[in-house]
């Protein structure tokens, strides 16, 4: 999708988010983003502050300068590119191959990149590669070490789509169910739950919303978040889960709230990427 590199840049990347159509269907588009991305230009640029600014580029960079030393004998090309900010993936030839950092098929991740480009060669979801798996499930071992299965509850989230796209045909609820699945399985021992984040307006999204969850998850001393919606630390991550979740959690009297670490640009993440990469080619 994107990410503003500066204060100066965040009203410009809220506007182009909210009149894309093909995200999202609002009444009179261009006029409603306009005001939208005015009025909230200001609290996002807060909380872009609170933690620092989003390091979402700076790993994205390296994920490219790691898979091009990778292919380094393949004579491949490889580039960060998005759909709502520089650089425009629309400034790249049309036969590129698209690799979307998603695992997981969205209508409103993807039909941003098929509105900007002509015939998208683009290879899809990938939340179910078994390297992909390993890894984070790596991740997830980590962060649950000396916690007790019986005092400690997995909360899995996801950013949350509205409602109205799955009446569409999309796929995203199902697949992010299934990666849910994948790995619930692989923490048997683990009490696990699945939660939405990232609601905007009036509208149905998906749900449960993690903000109520965590109320009914409250009896458990530890609890351990994983989100799979995204490889890369980004603000949802860093302010949504880590700050406003958290904060949610410890009201509800959960002692000890934890967020497993995503992959970034780690080397065993663009091991991993490589050969999801190099076999679909």
């Amino acid at each position: 999708m994107g990410v503003p590199d500066n204060p100066s840049e965040v009203k410009e990347y809220l506007f182009n988010i909210f009149s894309d159509d093909a995200m999202m269907l609002l009444p009179f588009q261009k006029t409603m983003a306009e005001i939208i991305s005015t009025l909230r230009a200001k609290k996002s640029t807060q909380r872009y502050n609170s933690i620092g600014w989003t390091p979402l580029r700076r790993y994205t960079d390296e994920i490219v300068e790691k898979l091009l030393k990778k292919f380094k004998y393949d004579n491949i090309l490889i580039k960060a590119a998005y759909t709502h900010s520089k650089p425009y993936i629309y400034d790249e030839p049309p036969d590129s191959l698209i690799f979307p950092l998603y695992p997981e098929y969205s209508i409103s991740l993807f039909g941003p990149i098929k509105k900007r480009m002509k015939n998208p060669m683009i290879l899809r979801e990938w939340y179910y590669e078994p390297e992909f798996i390993d890894v984070f499930s790596e991740r997830i071992k980590l962060t649950l070490q000396g916690l007790l299965p019986q005092k400690t509850a997995l909360l899995f989230l996801a950013h949350g789509v509205p409602s109205s796209l799955k009446k569409k045909g999309d796929l995203y609820e199902d697949e992010v169910k299934e990666s849910y699945e994948i790995f619930r399985k692989r923490f048997a021992d683990y009490k696990s739950f699945l939660g939405y984040i990232g609601k905007v307006g009036p509208a149905k999204w998906s749900r449960p919303y993690a903000d109520e969850l965590v109320y009914m998850i409250k009896g458990y001393d530890n609890v351990v978040a994983v989100f799979l919606s995204f490889p890369v630390d980004n603000l949802e991550v860093l302010y949504d889960i880590d700050i406003v979740l958290k904060q949610k959690a410890e009201k509800a009297g959960i002692k000890n709230f934890l967020r497993a670490p995503l992959l970034n640009a780690d080397d065993d993440f663009i091991e991993a990427l490589y050969k999801i990469i190099r076999r679909r080619l």
